[in-house]
């Protein structure tokens, strides 16, 4: 059942009657309701039509947000909180995925290490300040160490794949797809993010949707579409529908994997509801109440603490002006009347 979301008195159209061009920042990802959005285009096309641009990282689309090439992008939560620091006038207006089971620690076969003990001394590779050095960092202490206690490499997650080949590193705390390109070379799974169970770490496992405020306020009803076809694509992925098996055929020759192996690697990924990002519970909700009281305000200010003790922010930011519920609220109210 199709939801339509309309903003009273804002059509999101030109005088002629034509669609407005939604313009959307991606990158590769294992997210299917976005995979499914970009190649079925699901977004209503009396609504917007929807132009997509690829980036290689999150503050890569912080230029084309600042500029106004872009409109709405998604990035994890912790770039999201940089482009705030940055002074760009954005929004987080969603959250598209947590790959906190998709993301660990794996240990190389002749490391030695048969537990989290005995990481000590080892030589660990990790992008410093990423939801990976938050779980490293998490996981030591739950062990009696610190981050002393171990050699951080600190390494880009695509250089981590040969220095693990070579024997560079002993162990690596990586996403996807690297982790399985780890485990392939003969890797051992040692830990998740989500095992360690720590919510900055968690949060900066997280995928937002990010938008430019003028964007918010010129195009509601476009927005309001763009977040509804996530939701579609959401519930295509779950229910198994017919054009799942082809989006999925074209990502895994986009990420050089199987079919099977992008299957089983989505699998693992949350792709939150409507009803789970209005819900009280869960660590990365918008709701019910104003943005100020919400979970993820919450969750990301204790996500920009940890940064700015990284010394990647100076200070943290007003999450709470950040943040816009509206869109998310509404869709969740159309939601129920349908």
């Amino acid at each position: 059942m199709a939801l339509v979301v309309v903003v009273a008195g804002c059509s999101g159209g030109n005088d002629a009657g034509e669609s407005p061009e939604i313009r959307a920042g991606w990158q590769y990802t294992y997210d299917m309701p976005l995979n499914l959005v970009r190649k079925l285009n699901l977004v209503d096309p009396k609504d917007g039509v929807v132009s997509w641009t690829r980036f290689e990282s999150g503050p890569a689309i912080f230029p084309a947000l600042s500029n106004g090439d872009i409109d709405v992008a998604m990035m994890g939560a912790g770039a999201a909180i940089t482009a705030m620091s940055n002074g760009l006038e954005v929004s987080i207006v969603g959250v598209s995925q947590v790959i906190s089971a998709n993301e660990g620690l794996v240990t190389r076969p002749d490391s030695g290490i048969a537990d989290a003990r005995g990481l000590r001394g080892k030589k660990i590779g990790v992008t410093v300040g990423s939801s990976g050095y938050l779980g490293l960092i998490n996981l030591l202490e739950a062990n009696g160490m610190t981050i002393e206690d171990v050699t951080v490499v600190n390494i880009g997650f695509a250089q981590t794949v040969p220095a693990f080949s070579s024997g560079d590193i002993d162990a690596a705390f990586i996403p996807e797809p690297y982790r399985a390109r780890l485990i392939e070379d003969g890797g051992r799974m040692l830990t998740t993010t989500a095992d360690i169970g720590s919510v900055p770490a968690e949060m900066a496992s997280t995928t937002v949707w990010i938008a430019r405020n003028e964007f918010v306020k010129s195009n509601p009803r476009g927005l309001a579409a763009f977040l509804q076809a996530n939701e579609r694509g959401r519930a295509m992925w779950e229910q198994g529908d017919r054009d799942v098996d082809g989006v999925l055929a074209a990502v895994a020759g986009e990420l050089e994997t199987t079919v099977e192996k992008a299957r089983t690697l989505a699998r693992a990924v949350e792709f939150p509801s409507v009803p789970q990002l209005l819900s009280a519970e869960k660590f990365y909700s918008f709701g019910p109440g104003a943005a100020a009281d919400s979970n993820l305000v919450r969750s990301l200010t204790e996500l920009a603490e940890v940064q700015v003790g990284f010394g990647q922010l100076k200070s943290v930011p007003s999450i709470a002006d950040f943040v816009d519920v509206q869109a998310m609220q509404e869709l969740g109210r159309a939601t129920k009347s349908g």
